[in-house]
């Protein structure tokens, strides 16, 4: 058992790094072997209770030392680093929107929606929420139990930031999307102001004498956005309830491309069961697809001058690949630099080994290859021998194409190459012939442990910039449980603008290349017929709207037939009454409330119950009696047995 126990311990050594250990494993390993000492020694000197009890009280004090140093170790956890001071948290989650929210709370009396612009915190898993402690409505929501409709609205048009416990997000921040769920105000970051690019019809808040307002970021003992807040608001925002005279079917919503869903919306309301008397939405689809061409901004070492300077630079913990995104790239990329006669020899690349040229070779035939895949249009992205990712550049043949309109980027079909053990040995392999480094047995050794321990998860990031905005599609690794996906279509948007946009930048990482069945740049123009078509849409808001927790109540005015039209997420415990008559509600834009209605004026209730509350309370109630009841027979059975029999 000892040699056993010893040996084990050996093998979890050797295992998790040998001699190349963090501080805190060092004393991790330590402690392990304090206790395996203890729990070994009782054999040795002959199982001697006062010995093995001693020995299991250690053990355990051991084991809780080990934990607690675990957890609270900045070398192994960062929970110790993440803690704050006492009272600041919740003066920081006060304070969340430098009390933007408190001054929204005074100056707008009617229901409104809002959302915070891309980069607003990056406090990630903890903004979520935020907005339901603080009451702003915001559209995102992070938990686990939310109705599937939501997510299936959001699916259909494409909302590339859905996931399973967050089905909205921020909506990619698409000009349509957050119109049609009603968000009116959006907080940016003052250092953002004017330079990240806004929904169409976002307008700043400004003072009297025509300055954007700025509200004081409201620290928190150091906790805060670092900047301070502006809003933003939008007039087209449509209000909570309202009538659409005119409907979609679901047949000819699911035939339209992902962008012309989001638009049909505004024409009609997307009806399940088509609505009686309602007429057939006239939807027209002015979007258009930018020609582009692909250009490889990236220059992975494909020359033996390349070599040199790479070597000369010392820059190994800097990427191979060089890119210049402010200069026009040579058909190759090839990027000879000028190298001097004494560095050709002093770098060691001169004479050029086979083993520096295959590297080369390599190289080249991963840049050539993927040059003819993107020839007609964008095919792969990928990486050089050494794992480097190259980093691309999609030119617009007609700039023009792209002004006053949304941009998106549509990419179909996609699969990627995720690196195996022998992939990224392989990577790092050429990295060492790149830097001439000479690779130990040991060496090798520790980069077999580590791609063993820590294979690539099958998740990647892929960025797309333009001057003015940046917007990234994540795909989750298989080990992420709550929202894992795999994604085969995204549409990624890149934002509005009013002036030209020549150009779109593409960055990814995480895996060796990411590969498209078809890559589309998509404008959707945006102007006064747009406004227009959203100001009569909030003209049949329901008069008197007043929401409850649990009840909306207003009246429709129309005259015409039409659909009550909500962004109210559909759920079975919403109840409809029309004039104090009870009526079916039914699936509108794909996830939320709405039913049709008559023409004239109408009083409307929605109210909501959890659907199973009534029962869950009768089944409570009769539980309880039944616990009664089998108390007090069991308290007589064992009575009765503790009665002596006679004889």
């Amino acid at each position: 058992m000892a040699a056993a126990s010893f040996l084990l311990f050996a093998l979890t050594w050797a295992l998790g790094g040998g001699l190349f250990l963090y501080a805190h494993d060092v004393i991790a390993y330590v402690l392990l072997a304090v206790s395996l000492v203890i729990v070994v020694a009782p054999t040795l000197f002959g199982n001697h209770p006062n010995w093995q009890w001693t020995g299991l009280a250690t053990s355990i004090l051991l084991a809780v030392i080990s934990i607690g140093i675990g957890l609270y170790s900045p070398e192994a956890s960062k929970y110790s680093t993440q803690q704050v001071q006492s009272g600041s948290a919740s003066q920081w989650a006060k304070n969340y929107y430098d009390q933007v929210d408190q001054y929204l709370k005074q100056s707008s009396t009617n229901f409104y929606r809002t959302t915070t612009a891309k980069g607003y915190y990056n406090y990630k898993t903890v903004n979520n929420n935020m907005p339901m402690l603080l009451g702003v409505h915001n559209i995102g929501a992070y938990y686990s139990v939310q109705d599937g409709k939501v997510l299936e609205f959001s699916e259909s048009v494409a909302n590339q930031q859905a996931a399973m416990n967050d089905p909205i997000r921020s909506a990619d921040h698409r000009t349509t999307l957050e119109n049609l769920l009603g968000v009116k105000y959006m907080f940016m970051r003052i250092d953002q102001t004017k330079q990240q690019s806004v929904p169409y019809g976002f307008k700043y808040i400004k003072k009297q004498n025509g300055h954007v307002r700025g509200f004081r970021d409201k620290k928190a003992r150091g906790l805060g956005n670092n900047t301070g807040t502006v809003l933003l608001k939008n007039n087209n925002a449509l209000p909570l309830a309202y009538v659409q005279t005119h409907q979609v079917s679901e047949q000819s919503y699911d035939n339209m491309t992902p962008w012309a869903r989001e638009q049909s919306m505004t024409f009609g309301a997307v009806t399940e069961t088509p609505a009686s008397g309602v007429r057939k939405a006239a939807v027209k689809d002015n979007s258009r697809t930018v020609d582009y061409s692909v250009e490889n901004l990236s220059h992975p070492l494909m020359t033996a001058d390349q070599v040199v300077s790479y070597r000369s630079r010392n820059n190994f913990d800097g990427t191979i690949s060089k890119t210049n995104t402010s200069e026009p790239a040579s058909s190759y990329q090839t990027f000879t630099p000028k190298v001097e006669k004494d560095q050709r020899y002093g770098t060691g690349v001169y004479p050029i080994s086979k083993t520096l040229q295959s590297a080369l070779d390599k190289n080249r035939s991963i840049y050539e290859d993927n040059a003819t895949d993107n020839e007609t249009g964008l095919k792969s992205i990928t990486s050089d021998a050494s794992g480097n990712t190259m980093v691309y550049k999609l030119n617009f043949n007609q700039p023009m194409q792209a002004k006053n309109t949304e941009l998106y980027l549509d990419l179909d079909g996609i699969t990627t190459t995720v690196p195996t053990k022998q992939d990224v040995l392989s990577q790092d392999w050429y990295k060492s012939v790149f830097r001439d480094e000479t690779r130990s047995k040991f060496n090798i050794l520790q980069d077999v442990r580590k791609a063993t321990l820590y294979p690539n998860e099958a998740g990647y990031t892929l960025t797309a910039e333009t001057h003015d905005n940046s917007n990234n599609s994540v795909q989750l690794g298989i080990t992420n449980m709550s929202d894992y996906e795999k994604k085969t279509h995204t549409l990624i948007n890149l934002g509005y603008s009013a002036k030209n946009r020549n150009s779109v930048i593409l960055r990814f990482s995480g895996v060796t290349s990411i590969h498209f069945k078809s890559a589309k740049i998509v404008a959707v123009p945006f102007g006064q017929s747009y406004t227009n078509r959203l100001q009569r849409l909030k003209k049949t808001k329901l008069n008197n709207l007043k929401i409850q927790n649990d009840k909306v109540t207003g009246q429709t005015h129309t005259t015409r037939a039409g659909v009550l039209t909500t962004s109210i997420p559909y759920n079975d415990g919403w109840r409809l009454k029309v004039d104090g008559k009870e009526q079916a509600t039914q699936v509108v834009n794909k996830g939320f409330v709405g039913a049709s209605v008559s023409a004239g004026k109408h009083n409307i209730e929605l109210t909501y119950q959890t659907p199973g509350l009534t029962l869950g309370k009768v089944a409570t109630v009769i539980g309880i009696i039944g616990l009664i009841l089998s108390s007090l027979i069991f308290s007589g059975f064992v009575k009765n047995q503790k009665q002596p029999r006679r004889h």
